[in-house]
């Protein structure tokens, strides 16, 4: 689960590093908007697991 996690997230970053060096501004926005879906879903489920857990 955590590799490919890890894996996910090499691929989004490389995704960031091609569309900025060949100026596709589309996908820099596009992989931005997954990056910042991931990290609002991660907090949301950290705060679901510590409300269950009281």
């Amino acid at each position: 689960m955590v590799f490919v996690v890890v894996l996910v997230l090499i691929l989004l970053v490389l995704a960031i590093v091609y569309g900025v060096r060949h100026r596709q501004w589309w996908l820099v926005i596009l992989v931005g908007v997954v990056l910042l879906a991931i990290v609002v879903f991660a907090i949301a489920m950290e705060i679901v697991i510590v409300v269950l857990d009281e």
